[in-house]
């Protein structure tokens, strides 16, 4: 689902079930995509705004770390500089978000949820699943 925002920009929300082979290559060429498709030939670049991907997967996708949420961004490692905000990439992973309490845990909560009676709970918590 892709929505336009005045405050963030352009944002995709994904649901991932299956693990497939690429992903890294899929996640960066949809956000990309978003980025690009906003322009056309002459316009200016004061159009641009952000692009940002939000990634929900069914699996763990990130291996060696217990971390449920993930943001990439672009980076300069070597002297420790941020680009502007202008290309994100959020990973979720429902598996991970055992414990934890934020609000971001608690929709990946309901994601996760399989029966209605889980849902109903998750309604009775947050009126804003409402």
């Amino acid at each position: 689902m892709k929505v336009e925002t005045r405050e963030y920009g352009v944002i995709d929300v994904e649901i991932q079930v299956e693990n497939y082979e690429d992903l890294w290559k899929r996640f960066q060429y949809y956000t990309a995509r978003m980025y690009v498709d906003q322009m056309h030939s002459g316009e200016d670049y004061t159009k641009l705004t952000r692009a940002i991907s939000i990634v929900i997967t069914d699996f763990s996708f990130l291996t060696g770390d217990s971390a449920y949420h993930h943001r990439f961004r672009l980076f300069d490692a070597q002297n420790s500089v941020a680009y502007p905000a202008s290309i994100e990439i959020n990973i979720l992973e429902i598996p991970k978000r055992r414990g934890n309490t934020s609000k971001v845990s608690h929709w990946l909560e309901f994601f996760a949820a399989r029966t209605e009676e889980q849902f109903m709970q998750l309604v009775q918590n947050d009126s804003a699943m409402e």
